[in-house]
C-alpha cells in the first residue's frame, strides 16, 4: 500500500482523492504522519500486523509494527507556490537533505502545477528561472528523480501508477529476500543493466515496460534491509534534530551564505567544525586570494566541490575578510 504524508494538502481535501485513487487502482491508500517527504510505499505482513498510520498516526501505533516495511521509494511533493516559497527560504534544500539520510535509496521529487500559468500570477522573470534551475539542480545534481503533473489529480494518478509498478517489483519478495534482491540488482547492473533477478524485480526489469521507466532500479548495491515507518520517521527526526547540536548551529551560520546549501555546509563542517578552526586556516594561508579560495577544492559529492565563487563569499562575507587592502 502507499502512504501520504499531511504534505500532500488539508486532510478533508485529499480524502475525497485517497478514495477515488483506490477504486480506481485497487489499492490500498492511507493518509498517515511522514517526518520526511509527502508519499512513501510500504509492503505489509499477510497475516497479523495493522497497517501503517494506525495507532496515533505519528508513527507510535499498531500500524507500525515490525512487519510493515517502507520500500526503497519516497516522494517530494512540491505545488509551484510551495516551490517558490521553498526556494525564498531554502526550505526545499534542507528537505533534501534530510531525506538523503532517510536511509531510502529511491528519492524522487513531484512539482506540481502548471509552468505556463506563472506568467499569468505577475512571477517575475528572476523567479521562473530560480525555480527552472532548482528543479533541474534536484534531477542532475542531487540525484532525485524529477516528476511533473498538472494538478492535484494528475499527481494522484501518477502515485497509481507508481503503486503498480512498485507492487510488480515486489509482489512475490518476502522479508527475507531484501539482501538477496539488492545484491541481485547490483550484478545486473554491473553487468547487462537489467533488472532485478529475484521474483518480481524480473518484471520490473524487462524491455519496453512501463514500470521500468517509473520505478528505475535503485542506485546504491547496499543490501539494506527495509525500514519500518517507525524507524524511518525516526532516522529523519534525528536529522532534524542534530539540527540543534553545536556543528549544526555552525552549519545554519554557513547556510547564510548565499549559494550554500546543507550539502556544502556539511561537507565544511567535517573538514572545519567550528568557525575558529577555519578562521585558523584562514590565517595559514595568509590571507587574501590564497585563503579565499580555501574551500573552493573541498567536495561536497564524488564529482561537486565548493567552488570558488562559494568559497570567496565565506571568506569575505561571514568571516569580514578583505580581498584587496583598503583604498588609502
Amino acid at each position: 500500500g502507499s502512504c501520504g504524508g499531511g504534505g500532500l494538502g488539508r486532510v478533508q481535501q485529499t480524502e475525497e482523492h485517497v478514495r477515488r485513487l483506490g477504486a480506481t487502482h485497487n489499492i490500498r491508500v492511507e493518509v498517515c504522519h511522514l517526518e520526511g517527504g509527502d508519499a512513501l510505499w510500504m509492503a505489509k505482513r499477510r497475516h497479523g500486523g495493522g497497517g501503517a498510520g494506525g495507532g496515533d498516526g505519528n508513527g507510535n501505533g499498531d500500524g507500525d509494527g515490525d512487519g510493515n516495511y517502507v520500500l526503497d521509494l519516497v516522494i517530494e511533493r512540491k505545488r509551484l507556490d510551495d516551490l517558490i516559497s521553498s526556494i525564498r527560504d531554502d526550505r526545499y534544500r534542507q528537505q533534501k537533505f534530510f531525506l538523503k539520510r532517510s536511509g531510502i535509496r529511491q528519492l524522487a521529487y513531484l512539482v506540481e502545477g502548471d509552468f505556463r500559468a506563472l506568467d499569468q500570477w505577475g512571477t517575475n522573470e528572476a523567479t521562473i528561472k530560480a525555480i527552472k534551475s532548482a528543479t533541474v539542480q534536484t534531477e542532475i545534481f542531487d540525484g532525485f528523480q524529477v516528476f511533473r503533473s498538472m494538478d492535484l489529480k494528475e499527481t494522484f494518478d501518477l502515485f497509481g501508477r507508481l503503486t503498480v509498478a512498485v507492487a510488480e517489483r515486489y509482489a512475490r519478495l518476502t522479508s527475507a529476500d531484501s539482501a538477496a534482491t539488492a545484491a541481485a540488482d547490483a550484478e545486473a547492473r554491473g553487468g547487462n543493466g537489467g533488472g532485478s533477478a529475484n521474483g518480481g524485480g524480473n518484471r520490473s526489469g524487462g524491455g519496453g515496460g512501463g514500470s521500468q521507466s517509473a520505478y528505475p532500479p535503485a542506485q546504491h548495491p547496499e543490501p539494506l534491509v527495509p525500514p519500518t515507518l517507525a524507524e524511518y520517521n525516526l532516522k529523519v527526526k534525528n536529522a532534524k534534530r542534530s539540527l540543534s547540536t553545536l556543528k549544526t548551529v555552525w552549519g545554519t551560520m554557513l547556510m547564510q551564505v548565499n549559494g550554500l546549501g546543507p550539502e556544502m555546509a556539511q561537507a565544511i563542517i567535517d573538514t572545519y567544525p567550528t568557525p575558529g578552526s577555519l578562521n585558523a586556516a584562514y590565517a595559514q594561508r595568509g590571507g587574501g586570494k590564497p585563503a579565499a579560495d580555501l574551500l573552493a577544492g573541498l567536495h561536497t559529492s564524488r564529482t561537486h566541490t565548493v567552488g570558488k565563487v562559494v568559497s570567496e563569499r565565506v571568506f569575505t562575507s561571514l568571516f569580514g575578510h578583505m580581498l584587496t587592502p583598503l583604498a588609502r
